[in-house]
């Protein structure tokens, strides 16, 4: 699951690629990048993340949420699209007059 290694990402550059919002934090530190690389082959998040802080300190570990984000983009394997199925809606009897009452059975008078 190791990805090749590479410069961190600067925010330029991620803006230069028209993406929204700000690279993740795991992006913007290369040995940070590599040890989750390889951690996510073999660790659930929350280990990785308690890992993360124990070997990076807390201002530099991503948080669960964040390693989550991460493999969802660069790590998950590709679903087919799913296509919503409509719903079949049932044809409606029509609407008969009962000699005077509508609908809901009350006199239309």
């Amino acid at each position: 699951m190791t990805a090749p290694a590479r410069a961190p990402i600067r925010l330029d550059e991620w803006r230069s690629q028209h993406r929204a919002g700000n690279p993740h934090k795991i992006l913007k530190d290369a040995e940070l990048e590599e040890f989750v690389n390889d951690a996510l082959s073999s660790m659930s998040f929350d280990a990785i993340h308690r890992a993360c802080v124990e070997r990076f300190g807390a201002a530099r570990a991503p948080s669960k949420s964040s390693i989550h984000r991460y493999w969802c983009e660069f790590f998950r394997p590709a679903r087919p699209e799913q296509h919503r199925r409509k719903r079949s809606r049932k044809p409606r009897a029509p609407v008969v007059n009962l000699g005077g009452l509508d609908a809901k059975g009350k006199n239309q008078s």
